[in-house]
């Protein structure tokens, strides 16, 4: 599982995800979306049921901060303070991806063998077991600065 970010001129919320997600959110950007709404609808097309499982986590976090239960015990979570703050900085065990909408970046590091970039293919699911690739591009004003832990991880376990 890989932490997710988002950060848009609104709030910034983190949530949990597969390494699937990951490409689907990068190549979502593509779209220039301004809102989290809007990433999650871009995101859709490729991982659909995106926008209802974040949206349902969230109203559930939503529910512990009005019961008085910290909600980053929660996968979803608005960051609200330093508790939420510091719980969307913790990775999960395939690393952090950061989407700030504001200033066009992508930034984390993950080790899930997948390159992310400007440019690149998701493969999208259709009916029936088929499957698709589409390919985005990220217009210039975008940067991707995902760390690649899988090279250092091979390293450690090669000289342990």
């Amino acid at each position: 599982m890989l932490r997710f970010t988002i950060h848009d001129s609104e709030k910034t919320v983190s949530f949990t995800g597969d390494a699937e997600l990951a490409a689907h959110l990068v190549a979502a950007c593509a779209s220039e979306p301004d809102l989290l709404e809007d990433l999650l609808l871009a995101a859709e097309r490729f991982s659909p049921g995106i926008v209802r499982r974040v949206m349902k986590e969230l109203l559930a976090a939503d529910k512990a901060i009005e019961a008085g239960v910290d909600p980053s015990l929660y996968d979803a979570f608005e960051v609200v303070d330093e508790t939420t703050a510091r719980r969307a900085m913790k990775s999960g065990r395939e690393g952090n991806v950061n989407i700030d909408l504001v200033r066009h970046a992508i930034t984390g590091s993950t080790n899930i063998r997948s390159s992310l970039g400007a440019r690149g293919s998701v493969r999208v699911r259709l009916d029936e077991g088929l499957e698709r690739e589409t390919v985005y591009a990220l217009s210039q004003n975008w940067t991707v600065d995902l760390l690649d832990q899988t090279a250092t991880s091979e390293a450690v376990d090669l000289h342990a």
